[in-house]
C-alpha cells in the first residue's frame, strides 16, 4: 500500500533514474539508488499526514547516503553518512524531466542543495526528498481522431476511447 501511481509518475521516475545512472552512478557505482518510500493508495484519497500523494502524481524517496545501503527513513541530510553529491545529482537529473514542471515543488531540507536552487525547504523533510509530475497537455485532434501534435502525451476522452470499467 502506498505505492500506486500514475504512468506520467512513473516514466518521469524511469527516465530521471536513467540519467542520474548515466549522470552520476556509472562513475559512483557504490552511490544510493532512487529509493521510493511513498507514492499513494491504489484508489487515491488521503494518505496520512500527507497533503498530497492523492492522485499518483507525488512521490517521496529516502536521502541519498555515501554507504549506499539506502535505507527508507533512517538518515537526514545532517547525518554523516549523507551524501550529498549523490543526492545533487538525484535533485538535477529530476528536474530534467519535462513534467516536473513546478520546480519550486522539489522538497528537501538540505540548505546547500536549496541555495543552488534544487529544492525548496518545507517542514518535516529533513529524512526524505520529493516530487510531484504536472500531467502532461491533452492532445487536439485532426479530422481522422489522430493528435494533431506530438506536444502532447494523452488522447483526449471520448465514447469511442472509453472502457467499460464496472463489469
Amino acid at each position: 500500500n502506498g505505492f500506486y501511481g500514475t504512468d506520467w509518475l512513473f516514466n518521469t521516475l524511469v527516465n530521471a533514474a536513467q540519467k542520474y545512472q548515466t549522470d552520476y552512478r556509472d562513475a559512483h557505482p557504490t552511490s544510493s539508488n532512487i529509493r521510493i518510500t511513498e507514492i499513494s493508495n491504489l484508489l487515491g484519497g488521503y494518505r496520512s499526514p500527507h497533503s498530497t500523494h492523492q492522485t499518483g502524481l507525488n512521490i517521496d524517496f529516502s536521502v541519498a547516503q555515501d554507504d549506499g545501503k539506502d535505507k527508507d527513513w533512517g538518515s537526514n541530510w545532517q547525518n554523516d553518512e549523507y551524501d550529498q553529491d549523490a543526492m545533487r545529482a538525484i535533485l538535477t537529473a529530476l528536474l530534467d524531466q519535462p513534467l516536473v514542471l513546478n520546480k519550486n515543488e522539489i522538497y528537501f531540507n538540505d540548505p546547500v542543495l536549496i541555495a543552488e536552487n534544487l529544492c525548496k525547504k518545507v517542514n518535516s523533510h529533513d529524512n526524505h526528498g520529493h516530487f510531484n509530475v504536472d500531467p502532461p497537455p491533452l492532445c487536439e485532434t485532426d479530422a481522422n481522431g489522430d493528435p494533431a501534435s506530438s506536444d502532447c502525451c494523452l488522447a483526449p476522452y471520448d465514447d469511442a476511447t472509453k472502457s467499460d470499467i464496472s463489469s
